[in-house]
C-alpha cells in the first residue's frame, strides 16, 4: 500500500465541503489504492459534531450552544483537548484495548480523535461521516502519531469543557454567555470535588 498517497488523496476528499460525496470517492479510490476503509454511519445533519466531540462524547446540547456564539477557540477543538489530555490516563502499546481514546497528533498538537475497535479505529472525519480504518489509513492533516488513554467518562469530558468555557479570556467579558452557562450547564460543577486527581475528577 502506498500509505503517504491514500492519505493525501483522503485529504482531498475530506477537504471537500460536499460531505454527502465522501462515501462513495472514498470506496472509488479502493479501486486506485486498495484501502481498508469502511464506512460505519452516515453523519446525522441534526447533530453538527467534530471528531472530539463525537470520540469522547460530550454533551451536544452542551457543545452546541457554545459554538453558536462563534467566538475563537471557544468550541472543542485542538485547544480544549490539549487541556484535557493532564487528565486522562496513557494506555501503553501493549495494553490498548477496545473503547480506549485513540488521539491523533501532528507536531504535538492534537488533530483527530477515535475509539479503539479490535485493531482498528473508528472516527468521525471532521463533520463527515464514521470510519472504520487503520490507524493511519486517515486525511494526511491528521499527523503521523498516534497515542492511547482510557476513555473518560461523558460527566468528566463535560465538566471539564465547562471549566474550559469559564477560562476563556472572553467568558467575563459577555453577559449572556456567562450567565446562560451558569443557568444552564453550572450543575455540572455542582458536585465535584477539588484537588488534583487525573482520572474521574476534574479539578
Amino acid at each position: 500500500m502506498d500509505l503517504p498517497k491514500l492519505r493525501a488523496r483522503l485529504q482531498e476528499i475530506t477537504s471537500n465541503g460536499n460531505t454527502d460525496g465522501h462515501p462513495l470517492a472514498i470506496e472509488t479510490l479502493r479501486e486506485e489504492l486498495p484501502h481498508a476503509i469502511q464506512l460505519v454511519s452516515i453523519a446525522d445533519p441534526a447533530i453538527s459534531q467534530n471528531c472530539f466531540q463525537w470520540a469522547l462524547n460530550l454533551c451536544h446540547e452542551l457543545a452546541h450552544w457554545v459554538g453558536e456564539w462563534g467566538i475563537t477557540d471557544l468550541f472543542a477543538g485542538s485547544k480544549f483537548v490539549q487541556g484535557l489530555i493532564p487528565y486522562l490516563v496513557p494506555v501503553s502499546e501493549s495494553d490498548v484495548a477496545e473503547g480506549n481514546l485513540a488521539l491523533y497528533f501532528d507536531e504535538g498538537i492534537p488533530t483527530h480523535a477515535g475509539l479503539v475497535k479490535g485493531s482498528d479505529i473508528i472516527s468521525k472525519w471532521g463533520k463527515g461521516h464514521i470510519y472504520r480504518h487503520s490507524r493511519l489509513e486517515v486525511p494526511s492533516s491528521y499527523g503521523n502519531e498516534v497515542r492511547f488513554y482510557r476513555k473518560p467518562t461523558a460527566s468528566v469530558v463535560a465538566t471539564r469543557f465547562v471549566r474550559y468555557v469559564r477560562s476563556h479570556p472572553d467568558y467575563d467579558a459577555i453577559d449572556a454567555i456567562r450567565e446562560g452557562l451558569e443557568e444552564k450547564f453550572g450543575h455540572l460543577l455542582s458536585n465535584e470535588p477539588f484537588g488534583h486527581a487525573p482520572y474521574g475528577r476534574i479539578p
